[in-house]
């Protein structure tokens, strides 16, 4: 199961969450950096919708309106739903 949290409501920055179907415990956490040196570009920003989950992924759209001026969050972001990790 995969749940989106959101972290920072004033840059809209969130993080994605997977939990075991059975035990309901956290499996692995996709979360953006805050700011820094080794930030990517990108992050994940505000999710209004559900994730969806198609062909081994979870699909998750969130919001771009965001930044904390390092970096803008937002955009499509795709994460693999056996290991959690972003593609």
């Amino acid at each position: 199961m995969f749940t989106t949290e959101l972290l920072d409501d004033v840059t809209g920055r969130s993080r994605v969450v997977a939990h075991d179907q059975q035990s309901g415990e956290q499996e692995c956490v996709d979360e953006p950096p805050s700011g820094g040196e080794d930030t990517p570009d990108s992050g994940l920003a505000r999710v209004f919708d559900s994730p969806v989950i198609a062909d081994g992924r979870v699909i998750v759209a969130s919001d771009g309106a965001h930044n904390d001026g390092d970096w803008e969050y937002g955009g499509i972001f795709t994460f693999d739903t056996r290991t959690g990790a972003l593609e």
